[in-house]
């Protein structure tokens, strides 16, 4: 162990030892410690106790500035009034009811008012249910297999999107699945021709995020969003947009909103369901039509849950996006540009390899890079950098998603960025060592 690593490691372990027996423990029943792979970071994740606005506090009593916000769900932030208004209220009619309720109806109403590729819409628990129902979606309506999704992807845990080249590839995976999953480079529209040429009649779907997430949080370049369906279209194929981190955070009508395009398909997640579990999937009317319409007394496709359209997550979701108007997105614009900008200064006063990332209110930083571009980029960033950092934030009282994409929320201030970005000049002392 190197005087740097033991030095940031030990600082954790003095600060966090609620968490290292709380962690001990769970070692002892989970594996790995953990039930969300994303939360794990050495030598272990603290545990969180309470939060509220832009700052969490954990076991230990420490208080932290949020930048996680459990993975860009809470929009708003922490224990939003409204939202909890919304939630007590409906907690008194009961949690789980086992029939329709109006807040499903009403959620579904704004969501189709404002995200202008959705005109019906289906209500999951998770974005990975919901990746894994548009796909089969998409197979039903078109009568073929085949997918394509861009290297780097994430689109969750289901079979068809944990193939080698997405950003979070699995064992596990059948040879079967494999074969009709076939990965190509992002913003390469060559690529994508290709595919289809060697494979015209077999592909069901092209799926994507607008902006890439975990492979690097870049966008699509001029016109690639506008080929993509042109190019799926013409080979008879459709258009999932993986909404899941982009859906009302880049604009009330998300990444499709804001770059001009209608995809066939839209999954949506996190900010749906006001920090809730819930996330739904929707799209063109004759599509979503064509494969639920009962014929026969059954749809063609089979999609339910016992937690889908759950009362809570249909209030909490519908109270968060009433909320986002043209003051919430501005806001939200000017502190990630704020913070971001404040980032790249503290990196290039001290004169270290690294790169701020991102767009509006989603942000990362590379350690060894000076740019980010594509996916294969991120691979050669300095994984052990970005470690320390995470931890020495961590010791300075801000909480970055370890290893992981940043956000902002509503709650975050202006008092937060200047904290921050002294905490982080302190922080890139340490790792100018």
């Amino acid at each position: 162990m190197s005087d740097l690593t033991k030095e940031v490691f030990d600082k954790h372990s003095s600060m966090n030892p609620k968490s290292f027996e709380l962690y001990r423990r769970a070692s002892s029943l989970l594996p790995d410690g953990t039930t969300r792979d994303v939360i794990f970071y050495k030598p272990y994740p603290v545990y969180a106790q309470k939060a509220k606005g832009s700052h969490i506090w954990d076991e230990d009593g420490n208080e932290r500035i949020d930048y996680c916000f459990n993975y860009t769900a809470l929009l708003l932030g922490h224990r939003n009034p409204v939202v909890e208004e919304a939630i007590e209220e409906q907690l008194q009619n009961g949690t789980v009811l086992g029939q329709p309720t109006q807040h499903e109806v009403e959620l579904a109403e704004k969501i189709v008012e404002m995200v202008p590729g959705i005109e019906k819409i289906k209500f999951t628990v998770t974005g990975s249910e919901a990746i894994m129902n548009a796909i089969r979606i998409a197979r039903t309506y078109t009568g073929r297999d085949g997918l394509l999704m861009m290297h780097g992807g994430y689109h969750g845990t289901s079979e068809p999107v944990c193939v080698k080249g997405a950003a979070a590839p699995s064992d596990g995976i059948p040879s079967a699945a494999q074969a009709q999953t076939t990965v190509i480079e992002f913003n390469n529209v060559n690529a994508l021709r290709q595919a289809f040429e060697r494979d015209p009649n077999g592909i069901a779907a092209v799926i994507l995020e607008p902006i890439q997430g975990v492979a690097g949080l870049f966008e699509p370049s001029e016109g690639y969003l506008r080929s993509v369906i042109d190019i799926a279209h013409t080979y008879g194929a459709l258009v999932i947009f993986d909404e899941i981190v982009t859906g009302f955070r880049l604009a009330p009508g998300g990444a499709q909103e804001v770059f001009g395009v209608v995809p066939d398909l839209t999954t949506l997640g996190k900010a749906v369901a006001g920090g809730l579990p819930g996330a739904a999937v929707g799209g063109k009317k004759d599509i979503m039509d064509g494969v639920f319409i009962r014929k026969d007394g059954a749809p063609r496709v089979s999609l339910s849950g016992t937690h889908n359209a759950h009362p809570l997550s249909m209030v909490a979701g519908l109270a968060t996006l009433k909320q986002l108007g043209p003051k919430v997105y501005q806001r939200l614009h000017q502190i990630g540009e704020s913070l971001r900008k404040g980032l790249s200064q503290v990196i290039e006063d001290r004169k270290i390899a690294a790169c701020v990332n991102g767009r509006q209110s989603l942000w990362n930083i590379y350690f060894g890079l000076y740019g980010v571009s594509a996916f294969r980029d991120t691979q050669l960033a300095n994984p052990k950098l970005r470690w320390t950092f995470d931890l020495a934030m961590l010791a300075r009282g801000v909480y970055l998603a370890p290893s992981h994409f940043c956000c902002i929320s509503g709650a975050t201030s202006k008092e937060d960025v200047e904290v921050t970005l002294a905490a982080a000049e302190d922080a890139m002392k340490t790792i100018a060592k």
